[in-house]
């Protein structure tokens, strides 16, 4: 999420709470006599007319707070402006760039070539200028965790290499519980 986007939510939240406040301060306090047609409405019923404002606030404070949620988790999950692509190589002519999901594609039909692995689901993130990815296994019942780890880490990255000329700085494996497979 680019710093402007961000900033423009912030403001839409502050806004949003700013006209809860400004609704509470005219119709409870009294404040802001000029203004008491605009912001604030007369029914025949009060009662009627404090649920209605009340409601009012209750959705400017739920859509004050769900924006700052917004741009607060997108940093954490990735919500928007996710780099999604790594330059391959660059000429007089051009740029050649690979987007996240042609990676992981090439990695997971590696991944499920091994004969050991039964699923197979990877993820990639370029932190800090390096590339890591995050690969997630479920294999077979008696399988050597360590040895197979391993093997995919290095297979991986050589595979990465050869076909994009990308070199992988970090491949985390996560091994998943093994799934009986019903009957």
């Amino acid at each position: 999420m680019r710093s402007s986007d961000r900033f423009l939510l912030i403001l839409l939240a502050v806004v949003s709470y700013a006209l809860a406040v400004l609704v509470i301060l005219s119709h409870i306090v009294g404040v802001f006599h000029a203004l008491d047609g605009i912001i604030t409405f007369t029914l025949y019923d009060a009662t009627l007319e404090t649920i209605c404002l009340a409601l009012f606030v209750l959705i400017a404070l739920t859509v004050g707070t769900s924006l700052f949620v917004i741009v607060s988790r997108s940093y954490r999950y990735r919500l928007v402006n996710r780099q999604d692509s790594i330059e391959l190589s660059r000429d007089e002519l051009g740029v050649s760039e690979i987007t996240f999901d042609a990676l992981r594609a090439i990695a997971e039909k590696k991944c499920r070539s091994f004969r050991y692995v039964s699923e197979c689901s990877c993820d990639v993130d370029v932190i800090q200028g390096s590339t890591v990815m995050y690969v997630r296994l479920r294999t077979l019942p008696d399988t050597v965790l360590t040895d197979t780890s391993r093997e995919v880490r290095e297979v991986l990255s050589r595979t990465i290499a050869e076909q994009t000329g990308i070199k992988v700085s970090d491949i985390r494996v996560l091994v998943l519980p093994f799934r009986q497979h019903k009957k």
